[in-house]
C-alpha cells in the first residue's frame, strides 16, 4: 500500500509542478494554448490562469513534496486540496457540457487525488 501512495504522489507531484510552471509563466506555449483552451471551454476566465490556478496547483506541489519528506500533515492536506481544486475543474467542465478530452483528464485526476488521501488516511490508521 505504501508503494502505490508513493508511486502515486510522485506522479501527481510531477505533473502538478509541470502544470503549475505552465500556468504560472505561460510557457511552453504550445502546452499553455492548450489549458487557454480548456479554459474557455469551462467558461473559466483566462485571468484565473495565474492566480488562483496556478498558486493553488504549486502550493500543492509544496505540499505533496513536504508529506513525501515526512511532513504526513501536509501531504494530506495537500490531497484534499487537489480533490478540490479537480473536483471544481471536472464540475465546470460538466456545467459548461464541454465533454471532450478536457472532462476525462479532470476526472481522473480527482479519481488519482481521491485515491492519494485514501492511500494517505488508510496508512496513518495503521
Amino acid at each position: 500500500m505504501e508503494m502505490t501512495l508513493l508511486v502515486l504522489t510522485v506522479v501527481a507531484t510531477g505533473f502538478s509542478a509541470f502544470t503549475a510552471l505552465v500556468s504560472l509563466t505561460g510557457r511552453p506555449r504550445r502546452v499553455s494554448r492548450g489549458a487557454d483552451e480548456a479554459l474557455d471551454a469551462a467558461g473559466v476566465p483566462r485571468s484565473w490562469q495565474r492566480f488562483p490556478i496556478g498558486v493553488v496547483k504549486a502550493l500543492a506541489v509544496a505540499g505533496l513534496v513536504a508529506g513525501l519528506l515526512g511532513v504526513r500533515p501536509a501531504g494530506t492536506a495537500a490531497a484534499v486540496g487537489l480533490i478540490v481544486y479537480w473536483s471544481c475543474a471536472t464540475f465546470a467542465h460538466l456545467r459548461a457540457r464541454h465533454y471532450d478530452h478536457h472532462l476525462p483528464f479532470t476526472a481522473t485526476w480527482a479519481v488519482i487525488s481521491v485515491s492519494i488521501l485514501a492511500l494517505d488516511l488508510a496508512t496513518w490508521c495503521r
